[in-house]
């Protein structure tokens, strides 16, 4: 089954097996196959059957199960001077093909902007998430001097920690996110914590809030009453018993120095862990946790060679060969490529069906490892051959 992914980027590929094999004579008449082109201010002409040149049609098939398809102007290999020039233009099927029978050739390239990008990384935009995490006490009046701390465990498993009530996270995975708050009383020793984890991109404000509320009875009776989200539906556990009753009465007698709280709805769950002391009263220290999330974006360059849907332009003359591969070509207002039109076209002389594709394009070709460049534009009609 083939997947579509069409990506408009150009990557770096390896021709397994080329078939190099010019197709049928030419018709009479004008030629069909040419490049007009200007190569650095200069111009840059091509034709089959001209001096020796002729258009190779070839095929190949990478380690995806993807087909890259050549049009390539070259000299007959047995010229005698001259052979080094030549020019290779090589579309990357837009889509895996596992079996020759899947391939369809009208599926693979299309007509119009085909690939803006002639590099093998590319700067893309990721979207992201920028979250503004909140830290408070409630309930409690002998925290003097506490410490506010952070765990943000990411959907990949790293562990980022941040000191601060408040602090900022930016977050441009696509799995959950784990959040921790720790507030450590330095004057009793006592930790508390809030813990939660909010689904990918929501904003946990409306439904993750989890707070503990003291009241009281109409006997004097003390009870710690949570309130969780937005919901009715909601589930408590008090120090691991489910058979707790909630809201929890307090007895100052038998109450532990740190009582655990789990909480959960359909949305999300939380868990806190409320440290107790006594300084004439029970004070608890009871964590907030309030959260906020926005948009975000950021760039990063991403190597693409195993992406679908690309170009590569190679020229090749006696002082190297300079392939649009090896420089950067983001611009995309003055990197183009686009076939105009394709038109089905004799078979080559090893039996491969081809079209014949009109193309324009732009763009900058670098020799690898020198920093050198060469700019290139202009028009062709080329040959490429395909499976099936």
């Amino acid at each position: 089954m083939r997947k579509v992914i069409i990506y408009f980027i150009l990557i770096v590929f390896a021709f397994v097996g080329c078939k190099k094999i010019d197709l049928n004579n030419v018709r009479s008449g004008d030629p069909v196959f040419y490049v007009d082109a200007t190569l650095d201010g200069n111009q840059l002409n091509l034709v089959a059957g001209d001096i020796d040149f002729y258009m190779f049609s070839e095929f190949s098939k990478d380690n995806s199960d993807v087909y890259s398809l050549t049009g390539r102007f070259a000299k007959d290999v047995n010229c005698t001077f001259d052979c080094e020039e030549s020019l290779s233009i090589s579309i990357r099927s837009s889509y895996v093909t596992p079996n020759v029978s899947d391939f369809i050739i009208d599926e693979a390239i299309v007509t119009n902007s085909l690939s803006p990008y002639f590099s093998s990384n590319e700067m893309i935009e990721v979207p992201g998430f920028s979250y503004s995490f909140s830290g408070a006490i409630v309930d409690t009046f002998a925290v003097t001097s506490a410490l506010f701390s952070w765990e943000i465990t990411e959907g990949n498993g790293v562990i980022l920690n941040y000191v601060g009530e408040t602090i900022g996270h930016n977050y441009f995975g696509t799995e959950d996110l784990k959040v921790r708050l720790n507030i450590f009383d330095n004057a009793t020793g006592c930790l508390s914590y809030f813990e939660t984890t909010i689904p990918n991109g929501i904003n946990a404000s409306s439904f993750c809030k989890l707070f503990v509320e003291n009241n009281y009875d109409s006997l004097g009776n003390l009870f710690w009453s949570p309130i969780f989200g937005n919901q009715m539906s909601n589930t408590f556990i008090w120090n691991g018993d489910s058979t707790i009753n909630t809201p929890f009465e307090i007895n100052p007698i038998t109450l532990p120095n740190n009582v655990t709280l789990e909480a959960f709805n359909s949305d999300c769950n939380a868990s806190m862990g409320i440290c107790t002391f006594a300084q004439g009263a029970i004070s608890p220290i009871f964590p907030q946790l309030e959260v906020n999330v926005q948009d975000t974006s950021r760039f990063e360059m991403i190597n693409v060679g195993e992406q679908f849907s690309a170009v590569i332009v190679e020229y090749e003359d006696s002082t190297g060969t300079y392939s649009s591969e090896f420089a950067d070509n983001s611009d995309t207002s003055v990197n183009t490529f686009t076939i105009t039109d394709i038109e089905d076209y004799d078979q080559n002389e090893n039996g491969d069906n081809t079209k014949k594709l009109t193309i324009e394009y732009e763009c900058i070709l670098g020799k690898e490892g020198s920093g050198e460049t060469k700019n290139i534009s202009g028009t062709a009609e080329i040959a490429v051959a395909y499976p099936g």
